[in-house]
């Protein structure tokens, strides 16, 4: 259990770290975002429809139930909306709650990650074989994340990659980091 809590807890800050450079300092999130030049007749616009905080689609599942043709045509012809997150009250950019919280979330996932890998150990007999495992998380991580979420919401092919990339080399670093932690004891003849 010892070592569970020490791969995670140095997984977890290594992963909260890397996502932080990732997104802070290099570059290869900031261009996937396009700006628009004046963002504020948008605002306005949807302030005027008097929205609830939400998650919101353009064209609307509502105009989908109402008139399926017409719902496929104007999709088909665009502009499309595949997710539009309206928050109406506004919140801070980048709160510390905000880092709180993901450093809270990339803990719990490197002790989970931490705990498959001690599980695994009778197999896992490198700290190669260690890695990979964290790896495999990544990968698994960026199929069902960003990959998905591209090929359904058809996310531009840019920040797909840019995530794709975040969790494999992300989860890669956590392996080097926790791998030797987490290893069989040494047994009489090795010590």
């Amino acid at each position: 259990m010892k070592q569970v809590l020490i791969g995670g807890l140095v997984g977890g800050v290594v992963f909260f770290v890397y996502l932080f450079i990732s997104w802070m300092v290099l570059p290869f999130h900031t261009m996937t975002f396009s700006d628009i030049e004046d963002t504020k007749p948008l605002a306005e616009s949807l302030q005027a429809l008097n929205l609830e905080t939400g998650l919101y689609t353009v064209p609307g599942m509502s105009e989908w139930e109402a008139n399926e043709e017409e719902f496929l045509a104007r999709h088909e012809a665009g502009p499309v909306v595949p997710l539009l997150i309206y928050r109406a009250e506004g919140v801070p950019p980048m709160s510390v709650m905000m880092y709180i919280k993901g450093l809270i979330l990339t803990l719990l996932a490197a002790f989970f990650v931490a705990w498959i890998m001690k599980l695994a150990l009778p197999n896992l007999n490198s700290y190669l074989h260690r890695v990979l495992i964290a790896t495999a998380f990544g990968i698994f991580a960026a199929a069902v994340g960003p990959l998905s979420m591209g090929n359904w919401m058809t996310f531009p092919a840019g920040y797909v990659w840019a995530e794709v990339f975040d969790q494999v080399i992300g989860w890669t670093l956590v392996g080097l980091a926790m791998a030797p932690f987490i290893k069989e004891p040494a047994t009489q003849a090795e010590q």
